[in-house]
């Protein structure tokens, strides 16, 4: 196997939810003529070494060629020194450019209505813009250097969030529209690589876990009540789902002229490429 059949890919947030359903899709994805060096972020060790080792069993067991590098680094602080420490850790275990990187780690609270927020949760609020947005900066600062030339991808973890303001979650709202706008920048600055933010629609994870278990304390009625509609009428994403059918779509078939866009999962064209993507890989 040539470095050439190799694709270096860089998740962040990668212990669980989608981030780890992503990771988990393209290695048992048959059809792809890929051999996969994976680079797996996450906050917390001991989540994050559970799920290597899993997985890294069962790429044994199934004969492939993927290598995998776990790597802890809480992008909440220190950011700079974390982000570093992601650079410093790829360059010293793969040989290759890095082809994708997908920012996908992201925090939701302070789950407050901004009136009410305690000078602990404006603490809480910098750590947030510190993994939502401020390591997504910098992490790419420190990888552009690294990103393969001719076909090197940053895709962005988006939100309706972005688009639609919610009660009692400025934080994630706000963060998320200036990803979508820093993939804009990135996209102007850096024409030879490809940057586009994704969302995925409503998916059950821990955060929609959370809103329903914690938001009626300070959500509006009609927010909360639409995020509990969501679950109770089975309209959650489900994240391996969300792996198959549009990250991994996106990456292998979105096309030059998307170049610093937002796409939604239920746009037309995405639709469209979900298609195409079953066809030729599923």
């Amino acid at each position: 196997m040539t470095s050439t059949n190799r694709k270096v890919i860089v998740v962040t947030g990668a212990s669980r939810g989608i981030g780890l359903a992503y990771v988990r899709h393209i290695v048992f994805l048959s059809k792809l003529d890929f051999q996969f060096d994976i680079v797996m972020t996450a906050s917390k060790e001991q989540p994050l070494m559970a799920e290597f080792d899993k997985l890294l069993n069962e790429i044994n067991e199934n004969g492939l060629n993927h290598r995998l590098l776990p790597i802890v680094a809480d992008l909440s602080e220190n950011v700079i020194e974390s982000c570093r420490k992601i650079k410093e850790k790829i360059i010293e275990t793969f040989e290759s450019k890095i082809d994708t990187v997908l920012f996908n780690a992201a925090v939701l609270t302070p789950l407050k209505k901004v009136s009410n927020m305690s000078d602990d949760d404006y603490k809480e609020l910098e750590k947030l813009f510190s993994v939502n947005l401020l390591s997504v900066i910098k992490l790419a600062n420190e990888l552009i250097p690294m990103m393969n030339i001719i076909d090197g991808k940053f895709f962005f973890m988006s939100s309706g969030a972005a688009l639609k303001g919610m009660s009692a979650c400025t934080g994630y709202c706000v963060s998320k529209a200036g990803l979508n706008m820093f993939c804009q920048t990135l996209a102007l600055e850096n024409p030879h690589l490809f940057s586009l933010a994704i969302s995925p629609g409503p998916v059950e994870t821990r955060m929609q876990q959370f809103i329903r278990n914690y938001g009626h304390t300070e959500m509006s009625a009609n927010d909360y009540n639409y995020c509990i509609m969501l679950h109770q009428d089975g309209k959650l994403n489900n994240t391996e789902l969300l792996a198959a059918k549009f990250i991994n779509a996106c990456c292998l078939l979105a096309p030059r002229e998307w170049n610093g866009e937002y796409l939604h999962i239920k746009d037309e064209k995405a639709i469209n490429l979900i298609n195409q993507y079953e066809k030729k890989f599923c």
